[in-house]
């Protein structure tokens, strides 16, 4: 492993120059385990990967492990190839970046992560991520399907649920074919994970489902996360692309204002017969296609609000009452026909801010779940009252106890 540190000078305010200092990586093969610390050589956490090549490959058997608070640079179109383990756990208020090299001449774009373990009993973990700016830009038949698939992140088909992404974001990637953001050959498992402003070509502009042959399925589970503001401008699936020999299950999730202007399905597109989606406690609305807006393809979709109607045990056609949708605040309060109408049983145990499910939302004294990323929490009624200081037998007094409801809208 060889790392040199890089110094660059800004002039700030056109007063005060700054030293920014990184370890710039050279080595195209990590062989042995290794980690990426954010006290590093140069002491910010900032890595900048700049090779000879145009992938840096962790080997079958070799684990990276990325502490909390580490940045990651690459330079142009350079990819991160996952052959053994990767583990990238971040923290809530200290979150691990992969990203392009910024500085001026660098970069316009890097290769995203390509998860492809040789074994798959291989537990790769991202938690606490931001995964941005990456492209999947390959074309033609002989580039490698990872090459043009998953702009930000792709799982192959040895990934099985033994992988984990939590709490992460995904946004601003683009992919030739599919899944600008996530695709998904293989079997991970995704919560609590924002996905945004990702684009793809032909179809999935933020997820992409695509089994490696028609008889090797690929099996997406993921739930309690928010798809909003991606695109596609081929066939479909603004939000949610399934090609061909494709699972989706997902739960309390949110995909919202999704595009496929050219093709089907601004939320959700099912290609194919070779498709499945079973879909639970979810909202699908405000998402725009040339044809069908929000679902294109047969579904198994229940106890979900989807705008316009959805045929399924327990869905509705209503107004989520999102506190202020226009600046993506998805929350809602106790008059949201949301609220405890959801199917406990298939449920996330926490929500997306981490509120344990069920909850009492509507306090009819039954723990239900609600429909979506967030649970409702109301709060307790609180109750005060003057005191009595003094009593005489016989005698009637008048007392006085008054209930503050901080939830207006609720009956006490």
């Amino acid at each position: 492993m060889r790392l040199n540190k890089l110094k660059k000078s800004l002039l700030l305010l056109f007063v005060f120059a700054v030293s920014v200092s990184a370890d710039v990586w050279t080595d195209s093969l990590i062989t042995g385990n290794t980690t990426w610390q954010k006290n590093n050589t140069s002491g910010d956490g900032i890595y900048i990967v700049d090779l000879d090549t145009d992938s840096l490959v962790v080997a079958d058997g070799a684990v990276l492990t990325i502490e909390p608070g580490v940045t990651v640079k690459f330079h142009d179109d350079i990819k991160l190839i996952v052959r053994g383990t990767l583990v990238a756990v971040g923290a809530v208020d200290d979150s691990i970046r992969f990203g392009l090299d910024d500085a001026a001449g660098s970069a316009t774009e890097w290769g995203g992560i390509k998860l492809q373990p040789e074994d798959s009993t291989y537990a790769n973990q991202l938690a606490y991520c931001l995964i941005e700016d990456g492209d999947a830009d390959g074309t033609g038949l002989s580039s490698p399907t990872a090459y043009k698939n998953g702009g930000g992140i792709f799982f192959g088909n040895n990934v099985r649920n033994t992988t984990l992404m939590y709490h992460c974001t995904i946004r601003g990637n683009h992919a030739y074919e599919g899944g600008g953001g996530i695709a998904c050959a293989g079997s991970p498992l995704i919560s609590a994970c924002l996905i945004y402003g990702n684009s793809a070509d032909q179809y999935g502009g933020g997820i992409s489902i695509n089994g490696p042959s028609p008889s090797v399925f690929a099996q997406l589970q993921i739930g309690n996360s928010i798809i909003r503001n991606n695109s596609v401008s081929g066939q479909g699936g603004g939000g949610i692309g399934l090609f061909s020999g494709a699972v989706l299950n997902m739960n309390n999730s949110l995909i919202t204002k999704n595009t496929a202007p050219n093709g089907n399905g601004g939320g959700i597109y099912l290609y194919s017969a070779l498709t499945l989606a079973n879909i639970t406690n979810s909202i699908i609305g405000d998402n725009s296609a040339a044809i069908d807006n929000e679902v294109s393809g047969s579904a198994n979709i229940t106890y979900s609000d989807v705008k316009d109607g959805y045929s399924g045990t327990g869905n509705i056609d209503e107004d989520p009452e999102f506190f202020d949708p226009d600046n993506n605040d998805f929350h809602f309060g106790v008059t949201s026909p949301l609220v405890d109408v959801g199917d406990t049983g298939n449920a996330s145990l926490d929500d997306f801010d981490g509120n344990a499910r069920p909850f009492d939302g509507d306090r009819d004294g039954t723990d239900d779940t609600d429909i979506g990323p967030y649970e409702y929490i109301n709060t307790a009624p609180q109750i005060t009252s003057a005191a009595v200081t003094e009593a005489t037998e016989d005698q009637d007094y008048s007392y006085r106890a008054e209930a503050l409801d901080t939830d207006s809208a609720e009956a006490l």
